[in-house]
């Protein structure tokens, strides 16, 4: 019997992790150096807890207002999840290469997201296969995250204007879920139904490397989270634990 219990431990996980509620945000890190400058960042990315199951698309934009105030937008949309993010913040150049960075900002979020079943039933001929689709779970809901973020790297080192970025984001995640399962004939179960609002603290590293001509370079990020009590909730819902993402970047 010990398979038996194995599987279905397998499985209840394979659908709890299915129910992401966040996952780290694909921004990205500018490392402006001059008035002026705009910064505009594209890319798609993957992310999940252990396999990577959810997609988005990702466009970051960053101007320089003076010698040192920077403000940045981000917008991110895959999986039924969509973000956006705007800052505010300050930098300094160290050096000619080196450049340290401080935002504050808000990301704020939305889901709606529907897990179906697939079945399939032969007629009593025996001659067809009817497929039937049901809808099993379902999550929606909306986050804010306000935040502080650093920002800390090298940019235009060599021939190739290799930059090499690290940032740290930390904030409080605070939702507004709700969590719904369903019978056989797609009616809710009530006494299934969950709605989660406690906020949680938020630890989110992210790197960058990036490579190319002045003006536009190839980059890849990566990025994790930590949020201190959706694991440790009794809810079903969880958070992709990294998000891995590649683009470009174009300078004016």
């Amino acid at each position: 019997m010990l398979w038996k219990k194995t599987l279905a431990i397998v499985a209840g996980t394979i659908t709890i992790s299915a129910c992401s509620v966040y996952h780290p945000q694909a921004v990205d890190i500018p490392l402006m150096s001059q008035s002026g400058e705009t910064k505009i960042d594209a890319s798609a990315s993957l992310s999940g807890h252990v396999i990577p199951t959810k997609m988005a698309l990702n466009a970051t934009a960053t101007h320089a207002f003076n010698d040192w105030i920077a403000g940045q937008a981000h917008v991110n949309y895959g999986s039924g999840m969509g973000a956006a993010q705007l800052a505010f913040g300050a930098y300094k150049p160290l050096g000619e290469h080196a450049v340290l960075e401080g935002y504050m900002g808000l990301n704020s979020g939305f889901m709606s997201v529907d897990n179906e079943s697939v079945s399939s039933e032969e007629n009593v001929d025996g001659s067809t296969t009817t497929t039937r689709r049901a809808k099993t779970y379902s999550y929606d809901g909306r986050f804010n995250v306000p935040f502080s973020q650093i920002n800390f790297g090298w940019h235009d080192l060599t021939r190739v204007h290799i930059d090499i970025g690290v940032g740290f984001k930390a904030g409080s995640y605070i939702p507004n879920l709700h969590y719904y399962e369903y019978d056989k004939d797609e009616v809710k179960i009530d006494e299934r139904t969950e709605h989660y609002t406690k906020p949680n603290l938020l630890l989110e590293p992210q790197m960058v490397l990036r490579l190319g001509s002045q003006h536009v370079k190839w980059n890849f990020k990566a990025g994790f989270c930590y949020l201190n009590d959706i694991n440790e909730s009794l809810t079903h819902l969880t958070y992709d634990f990294y998000s891995l993402s590649t683009g470009i970047q174009i300078n004016f």
